[in-house]
């Protein structure tokens, strides 16, 4: 799989990959099968994280951008089939809950390009920190 490495100056960590092309594909095929759901939910979803943390919320510190597409991305296509964006957001931040409480529950979920896991050691993020935002949220 072509991807991208960049190389930090700081050595930590040593080197970040990533799928560019695999990602946006991924993404758009989601965005198709959800009606455009996927991209806009996204989207709520980041602003309400950029809220949170200008509201000094200490839930959203660990919360990237990324990882907030990324947690959308494994929400099942079936919870986007609402009336409007807010019961879609609601279902979503629901299954995100209750999925992320437990370890086991979440532990095969992949970043968007699914070329890589979304919760492992070298994450700067934990489960449990993802667990705390959306029930902040």
């Amino acid at each position: 799989m072509p991807g991208v490495e960049l190389r930090p100056e700081t050595g930590s960590p040593q080197k970040i990959i990533n799928w560019p092309d695999q990602h946006y594909e991924n993404g758009k095929e989601k965005n198709n099968r959800t009606a455009r759901s996927y991209r806009a939910l996204v989207r709520v979803l980041k602003n309400l994280r950029c809220n949170m943390a200008d509201n000094n919320i200490v839930a959203a510190g660990p919360i990237t951008s990324f990882l907030c597409e990324c947690l959308i991305w494994n929400v099942p296509d079936g919870l986007f089939a609402h009336a409007s964006y807010h019961e879609d957001l609601r279902a979503a931040l629901i299954y995100l809950y209750e999925n992320t409480a437990i370890e086991s529950r979440c532990s095969e979920w992949g970043e968007v390009s699914e070329l890589k896991y979304l919760f492992r050691p070298q994450q700067k993020w934990t489960h449990m920190d993802v667990n705390a935002f959306v029930q902040a949220a």
